[in-house]
């Protein structure tokens, strides 16, 4: 259940979906109704209890994510439109330079490579420590060569992560 304060009123309530299936479709290749269609081209297609729900965001980026069906139609049934569904793969960063994001929570790491403003990857990766990040993170060097990047760890282990990475990639950071 819902605190009652979030039930009152007229805001957005945004709701943090922490899953590995979730990916993001540039705003003008988006058709809503095909939603889980784009989940189930990557290989993460929702389950038989789960539906697709996007974040249409400000830059045009649309985060398209599977949640428990049960607890969306709960959501939306409290809260009606006020009900945002978001994934930290769509948070947006100022990024200055080449830059690596990382935020772990419940398991799952989403990583974001930069290149200026401009994004070049992004997924999440279903992780269980912080061995576990740096390997997805070694497979990205074979394609980015990440020397020049600085690396910005936040979450879950994010200091434990950070000392890991640290020996590898001279320039991280734990946020």
């Amino acid at each position: 259940m819902l605190p009652k304060k979030l039930l009152e009123g007229d805001a957005k309530v945004e709701f943090s979906v922490l899953t590995h299936k979730c990916l993001l479709v540039p705003g003008e290749m988006f058709d809503e109704r095909a939603a889980a269609e784009y989940l189930a081209i990557e290989g993460l297609g929702c389950a038989q209890d789960e539906r697709a729900v996007c974040d249409f965001t400000e830059d045009g980026i649309v985060g398209v994510m599977a949640v428990s069906s049960g607890c969306a139609d709960e959501i939306c049934t409290l809260l009606g439109d006020r009900a945002v569904f978001t994934t930290p793969l769509v948070w947006h960063y100022a990024a200055q330079g080449k830059e690596m994001r990382i935020y772990t929570a419940g398991g799952v790491s989403f990583i974001k490579l930069y290149d200026g403003e401009r994004l070049q990857y992004a997924e999440a990766v279903r992780t269980s420590d912080s061995n576990d990040v740096l390997y997805y993170i070694a497979l990205l060097d074979g394609v980015f060569a990440l020397a020049d990047y600085t690396a910005y760890i936040r979450g879950e282990s994010a200091s434990e992560t950070a000392k890991l990475i640290k020996r590898y990639f001279k320039k991280t950071k734990c946020e």
